[in-house]
């Protein structure tokens, strides 16, 4: 099993009255309020040290993602990340999930700084490609929502053809018309870099990574529950393609708080996740779904007849209710849904290996720094993880067949021992 370290990076500044002055903490906030230089100065400094961290205890790769006028996420330019992290880490596999293609411009854009950054880190780069939150790609970047899934398609096309299409040559299309295609750099890995999809509950974007064989990103922020139920659909979809069920075709974000004994955990992490539940993650529902913006197979689903919207409101509902709980309670519903993978090593390490087999992941995308957690707190956190649990369960899958052929060719899995009188 491949584990990863992925950065959320959010602003911590929010305090209690924060939505009924600014309704969303995306697109609508004050910037000359909140995003104060020096504070990004040192935001910018600890993301880069957490994920270095990460790489030099052993964790196969980091993750740096792409988000505009957020303080749920303040990461407007994951390439400069990445490219800091070529320089500063060796066989640690980069995996940028994702950058916004159809936000750029001109896709050889993108298609170009990709390459500078395979080169760069001697062939180690995931490129990742969201067709993109609304919140970016419409509100904030002009997309218009009933255009931008054929956009992202052609956007794809046209990157892909410029990696791996001798060049110039002229491109075509509804969206993007080029007399001369001809980018360089070109990637270091061929035929060009492994390219994961992302996303929470599409059937389009399922059914887009299983035909052209790219991996799929699952992120909801809910935990293993709730992530069963989207990726037994995935599953299901990408069988009717025609693809296996190799693990490996599948990436999970989880949530990982890590402390010396379960009690403790509450203490350490509980208002953190709170603060990203009950602040950051408060977009409206008209900045977060327009019309348009999701096609009608996703909206109501034959199964269910509910929208994954509607699906992840009703799981939010359901399993991480606020009122007339005390924190203790609350925090013990989100640990006992493991929304949290939370608790001693030991126990994160049970809770790990079942959730991975259950699910039939490959990859594990796992976040260290969630909410308001301080940067020290977050050090300490990787720490623990990397040298009390990535060594017990880096094996799962081990005893399958199973090829990952969605890692980068010039990224190596290490080898962390676990320690002798464990």
């Amino acid at each position: 099993m491949k584990l990863c370290h992925f950065s959320l990076q959010a602003d911590v500044t929010m305090q209690d009255d924060f939505l009924p002055l600014h309704k969303s903490p995306w697109v609508l906030y004050p910037n000359q309020e909140f995003a104060d230089p020096e504070r990004r100065h040192q935001m910018f400094n600890n993301v880069l040290d957490e994920l270095e961290l990460s790489s030099s205890l052993g964790i196969d790769g980091v993750c740096v993602n792409e988000h505009h006028s957020s303080l749920y996420a303040v990461t407007p330019c994951p390439n400069l990340y990445a490219s800091a992290l070529a320089r500063s880490t060796t066989d640690t596999a980069i995996l940028v999930l994702g950058n916004s293609i159809i936000a750029r411009g001109n896709p050889i854009r993108l298609a170009e700084e990709y390459a500078f950054i395979d080169c760069l880190s001697g062939g180690r780069l995931v490129a990742g490609l969201p067709v993109g939150a609304p919140m970016d790609v419409n509100h904030l970047m002009g997309v218009v929502p009933s255009t931008t899934r054929p956009r992202f398609r052609e956007a794809v096309d046209m990157m892909v053809q410029g990696w791996t299409r001798p060049g110039p040559f002229p491109f075509n299309g509804r969206f993007y018309k080029e007399r001369y295609v001809n980018p360089d750099p070109l990637p270091m890995q061929k035929p060009h870099p492994p390219i994961w999809c992302l996303g929470a509950e599409s059937v389009d974007t399922w059914e887009y990574a299983a035909n052209h064989d790219y991996a799929y990103g699952f992120f909801s922020f809910y935990g293993q529950e709730f992530g069963e139920a989207g990726l037994n659909e995935f599953w299901q979809t990408a069988e009717a393609c025609g693809r296996d069920r190799n693990p490996y075709r599948v990436a999970f974000l989880q949530m990982i708080c890590l402390s010396e004994t379960d009690e403790a955990t509450e203490e350490e992490y509980a208002d953190h996740v709170f603060y990203l539940f009950d602040k950051e993650q408060t977009t409206p529902r008209y900045l977060a779904d327009p019309p348009g913006y999701k096609l009608e197979r996703s909206l109501a689903k034959k199964d269910t007849g509910r929208s994954g919207a509607e699906r992840l409101r009703e799981a939010r509902d359901s399993m991480l209710p606020t009122e007339g709980l005390t924190r203790t309670e609350r925090w013990r519903r989100f640990v006992e849904n493991n929304v949290v993978l939370a608790g001693s090593p030991e126990t994160v390490r049970t809770k790990l290996r079942a959730m991975a087999e259950r699910l039939n992941v490959g990859h594990l995308l796992c976040l260290f720094q969630m909410g308001s957690l301080p940067h020290d707190q977050t050090m300490r956190n990787i720490k623990l993880f990397c040298e009390e649990v990535l060594p017990y369960v880096r094996d799962i899958h081990d005893d399958t067949e199973w090829v990952d052929h969605w890692w980068p060719q010039g990224a190596k899995q290490k080898i962390v021992a676990a320690a002798a009188s464990s």
